[in-house]
């Protein structure tokens, strides 16, 4: 049996992950990808989802790796680099976990979508 993200993470950090607020937004988003998949009725709507997807799977990807980058700074006792996203929590931007915890909610958003 495979551990899962959230077989891994403790209630606290299953509480961080299912209301950051990135990972609300692509809840929101689901429920409109599903409903736009739905409304597809030809190969030019299907065509234009699928492009609407891999954007959206693109930026995650994206914005991964940048979580990632900020990760190995701080592991190599680096400051983050001055165009450092936001965090969607509270928590220390400083602190290695925070960027962990923010990796896990993106790469739970990419296997969502």
């Amino acid at each position: 049996m495979r551990d899962t993200l959230m077989d891994r993470a403790d209630g606290d950090q299953t509480d961080l992950i299912l209301t950051h607020p990135a990972h609300q937004r692509t809840l929101r988003a689901l429920i409109d990808l599903v409903r736009a998949l739905r409304a597809c009725r030809s190969a030019e709507d299907l065509y234009h989802f699928q492009s609407r997807l891999r954007g959206m799977v693109l930026d995650t990807e994206r914005h991964r790796a940048v979580i990632s980058q900020q990760i190995k700074r701080l592991d190599r006792h680096r400051s983050l680099t001055a165009d450092a996203p936001e965090l969607g929590t509270a928590l220390d931007r400083t602190d290695r976990g925070s960027w962990v915890l923010e990796g896990d909610v993106y790469e739970r958003i990419w296997r969502q979508l």
